[in-house]
């Protein structure tokens, strides 16, 4: 987990105060929650748009991709992966505890995330989630004051800032065989999709956890008829957490909306200055489309990427338009500069082309490396991050079209290219080869996706996976399921 950088999922950093092993123990049980539901975020100018499902990655504040991250925090190409909510949890029934330790660690640690995270442009914003000693009663009233005390210090009349979850001895408890039957055949396809379902020993102490499903709270339609006898039953409080979660996640959400909006503007107030660069334009903006994608705003993110082409293709045409050279040295020192600045090395693998698997990460590290945005990668970079969002949108058909539209003029560059000695013969008809097969490959696995499987599978795979064909395991499934319908339909004839 380590080795993969944050980015994309929106990420809730937990901090545990007092107590270690508390996330542990009740980390299935919140994530049986997600993805977070009901939640409604405003565009950047000012529309309310509905997010039915927002996929959350709970990443504990000790982890080292936290910690790399943590010293870019203020700059805007990293915005949109810092945390967006920092959930913060407490469990003690001693008054005196929290008056003497607990209060000032609290005070430290929310200070420490707005100073870290946040800024005078983009807020950090925190939910305290108190977790009642397992071992009292729901109506301890130490558990009780200390909660009161809580809400005193640090909560706030605009939303819930302060939570109390309630987690009974006999959650831990496993099923029994008759409760796992009746989950497996009732919710079992609801169950896979979002967290699956791993048996693990029962046990009191903090730091084992729940189980790889905490069913009792939260569990997909279907499992409620056995929520007394499973893991999780009688937890209360998750609906007040996921309420929190959603309050907290929409203000850091406007704040950093704002915030990217405001500096793409300033950016492109600047492009006429001489030291101006489209580099960071990309960057920042590029960015806040990713943002965009991770909250399910995909109509917002799609125009983000239209708009960063146009600007793209006005800065070549821009270069294009400049005084030509006024001597032969200068001529073959800017043919080497254009040959650098299209990308194309010579190596054996850029023939297959990158148009639906194109990783923004990998593109960020090929433009930091290089030092400049390279035309061969970057025009397959953004068709690929279009169609994505297009297909998010159920829009195939538009990807189809803009796929034959751009390979025949990526065609004609790359022909252009190759008069000119910088492309070898038959690269263009290779790459166009594999563009074509990549995108029937892509539009296929989709189409078979939505008449065959269910309407909230995944379709990410689909785009992401390398090769000229449908390729990782939901594409996988697809195939095996047309597979299966086309041997009935053979048997029943």
């Amino acid at each position: 987990m380590d080795g993969e950088e944050l980015g994309g999922t929106f990420v809730i950093s937990v901090d545990e105060l007092g107590l270690n092993g508390l996330w542990s123990t009740i980390k299935d049980l919140v994530e049986s929650r997600m993805p977070l539901q009901g939640l409604t975020l405003p565009n950047k100018v000012g529309k309310i748009v509905a997010v039915p499902r927002l996929p959350l990655m709970f990443v504990v504040s000790s982890d080292k991709r936290l910690l790399r991250l943590k010293q870019y925090s203020h700059s805007p190409v990293t915005w949109f992966r810092n945390p967006h909510t920092h959930l913060i949890l407490v469990s003690t029934a001693d008054v005196h505890e929290y008056k003497s330790t607990t209060r000032a660690q609290l005070k430290r640690v929310t200070a420490d995330a707005e100073k870290d995270w946040g800024g005078a442009a983009v807020g950090s914003e925190w939910v305290i989630l108190y977790v009642r000693p397992f071992e009292l009663e729901p109506s301890d009233k130490a558990a009780k004051k200390v909660f009161e005390k809580l809400c005193d210090d640090f909560g706030s009349k605009r939303r819930e800032r302060v939570v109390r979850l309630d987690i009974p001895l006999r959650a831990f408890d496993a099923p029994s065989a008759s409760s796992l039957a009746t989950i497996s055949t009732s919710s079992s396809r609801s169950v896979a999709t979002t967290v699956g379902y791993t048996p693990l020993p029962s046990s009191h102490a903090y730091g084992t956890g729940l189980g790889s499903q905490a069913y009792g709270s939260s569990t997909a339609a279907g499992a409620g008829s056995v929520q007394g006898s499973v893991w999780g039953s009688g937890a209360t409080g998750l609906d007040d957490l996921c309420a929190g979660l959603r309050d907290s996640i929409r203000a850091a959400f406007e704040a950093r909306q704002a915030a990217y909006d405001a500096e793409v503007r300033r950016l492109l107030n600047e492009r006429r200055e001489p030291k101006w660069s489209f580099t960071t334009l990309y960057l920042v903006k590029d960015s806040f489309a990713l943002m965009l994608e991770g909250a399910g705003l995909w109509e917002d993110a799609f125009q983000e990427y239209v708009e960063l082409e146009t600007v793209y293709l006005d800065c070549l045409e821009t270069t294009a338009a400049a005084a030509p050279p006024a001597t032969p040295a200068e001529a073959a020192a800017a043919a080497v500069r254009e040959a650098a600045d299209f990308g194309l090395t010579g190596s054996d693998t850029e023939d297959v082309s990158s148009l639906l698997s194109s990783s923004w990460r990998n593109m960020r590290r090929l433009v930091l490396w290089k030092k400049s945005v390279q035309e061969f990668h970057f025009r397959q970079y953004l068709f690929a991050a279009q169609a994505r969002v297009l297909l998010r949108l159920g829009r195939p058909v538009d990807v189809a079209e803009r796929g034959l539209v751009f390979i025949q003029n990526f065609l004609a560059i790359l022909a252009a290219r190759e008069a000119a000695g910088q492309v070898k013969p038959w690269f263009k008809e290779c790459w166009a080869f594999s563009a074509c097969m990549s995108l029937i490959g892509a539009l296929t696995a989709y189409t078979a996706q939505r008449h065959s499987l269910p309407a909230d599978w995944d379709v990410t795979d689909f785009v992401a996976a390398p090769g000229s064909g449908p390729q990782g395991p939901a594409a996988a499934a697809a195939v095996r399921h047309l597979a299966a319908a086309v041997a009935a339909e053979r048997a029943e004839k």
